[in-house]
C-alpha cells in the first residue's frame, strides 16, 4: 500500500515537473515573440485582445461591472460604467503584454518610456536614515515597480536597499525567473512567510519595502472604508511602519499615451490602515481604467449584509 502510495506521489510529481517547464518554455518562446515588436505595437495588441475579452460573459466580467457600480455607485450612469469597464479591459490587457516586455530592457530604456513625478518625497527620510514603507497598488504597468531602484533611488546618500514582500509563483521555473531578474535590478525578495522581525530589521536599517497592499486579505484584514464602503484591508504596512519608526508613502503608475506610463509619489496622510487605503482610493481614483478591478473587492461586506448588492 505504501509503495503504491510512493509511487503515485512520483508520478504525480513528474507530471507537475512537465507541466511546469511547457509553462515557463510557453512564455519564454511568447516573451521572444513580444521582442521582436515595437512597444507600441505590443500595447496596441493588448488593447485589441481587451476588447474582445470584454465582449465574452466571462466570471471576472460581473465582478469588474460589480466593483465599478460599487465604486462609482454616487457618482458614474450606467453608460458612463459600461464605458468605463471596457477601458479597464483594453488598458489591463495592455498593461499586461507590456509588463512582459519590461524586465528585459535596460535602464536607460525604461528611463524613456516612464516619467516620475514627486520623487523627492522620498529624499528627506532616505537622508535621515529612516527606512521606507512603500504602498503599491495593482494598477498601470505594474512591473515598473520593480524598477524604482534604477528610477529614483540607484545613488542616493547613505544607499538604499530596495526590498518587496511578495508571494512566490506556483510554478518553481517561471518563479527562479522573476526572482533572478528581481535581484538583477537590485531588489531584495521577502516571500509571504518572512517574519515580521525579519522585515522590521530591513526597514530599521534604512531600506524600503515595497508591499501590494490593496488586495483583500480575509481574516486577517482590518475593517476600513474604501470607496465609502467598509471592506477588508491590509494592515501590514502601517504595521511595518509603525514598529520600525519608518516613513510611510504610496506609489502608483498611470498610462499617459500608448506604451508611456508616470509613476507618481505620494504621502500617506497617517500611519495606520485607514489612511493607507485612503491614500490607496486616491491613486485608484487617478486612473480608474489603470485598475486591475478583476477581484471581488467588496465579497465580505456583502455577504455579511453591511453593504447593499450593486445595482443592476
Amino acid at each position: 500500500m505504501a509503495k503504491k502510495k510512493r509511487e503515485k506521489e512520483k508520478v504525480i510529481k513528474r507530471h507537475a515537473f512537465v507541466g511546469h517547464y511547457l509553462q515557463y518554455l510557453t512564455y519564454r518562446g511568447f516573451e521572444f515573440f513580444l521582442g521582436l515588436l515595437k512597444l507600441e505595437t505590443t500595447f496596441a495588441i493588448g488593447e485589441f485582445l481587451g476588447r474582445l475579452l470584454f465582449r465574452l460573459p466571462l466570471r471576472h466580467r460581473a465582478i469588474v461591472f460589480k466593483n465599478l457600480r460599487l465604486a462609482f455607485r454616487n457618482e458614474k450612469s450606467p453608460e458612463e460604467i459600461n464605458s468605463l469597464a471596457e477601458q479597464v479591459y483594453e488598458r489591463t490587457g495592455a498593461n499586461l503584454l507590456t509588463s512582459i516586455r519590461i524586465p528585459t530592457f535596460s535602464d536607460d530604456d525604461i528611463r524613456k518610456i516612464v516619467h516620475i513625478e514627486n520623487h523627492e518625497l522620498a529624499h528627506e527620510p532616505v537622508a535621515a536614515g529612516k527606512g521606507i514603507v512603500l504602498l503599491i497598488p495593482h494598477m498601470g504597468n505594474w512591473e515598473l515597480f520593480a524598477q524604482i531602484k534604477a528610477l529614483f533611488l540607484e545613488n542616493t546618500s547613505p544607499p538604499i536597499e530596495v526590498g518587496t514582500h511578495y508571494r512566490p509563483l506556483n510554478n518553481p521555473y517561471m518563479n527562479a525567473l522573476v526572482e533572478r531578474r528581481r535581484r538583477r535590478r537590485g531588489t531584495r525578495l521577502f516571500s509571504k512567510g518572512t517574519s515580521l522581525h525579519t522585515l522590521t530589521a530591513h526597514l530599521r536599517e534604512g531600506n524600503l519595502i515595497a508591499v501590494l497592499a490593496d488586495q483583500r486579505v480575509g481574516r486577517q484584514g482590518k475593517i476600513c472604508d474604501f470607496f465609502g464602503l467598509p471592506t477588508d484591508c491590509s494592515p501590514l504596512p502601517s504595521l511595518l511602519a509603525r514598529r520600525a519608526g519608518a516613513a510611510l508613502l504610496a506609489i502608483h503608475c498611470e498610462t499617459v499615451a500608448p506604451a508611456r506610463w508616470k509613476l507618481v509619489l505620494s504621502a500617506v496622510p497617517g500611519i495606520d490602515t485607514a489612511s493607507c487605503m485612503q491614500a490607496l482610493e486616491a491613486a485608484w481614483r487617478s486612473s480608474p481604467a489603470d485598475v486591475f478591478w478583476f477581484q471581488d473587492r467588496w465579497k465580505y461586506p456583502l455577504k455579511k449584509g453591511l453593504i447593499p448588492p450593486p445595482a443592476e
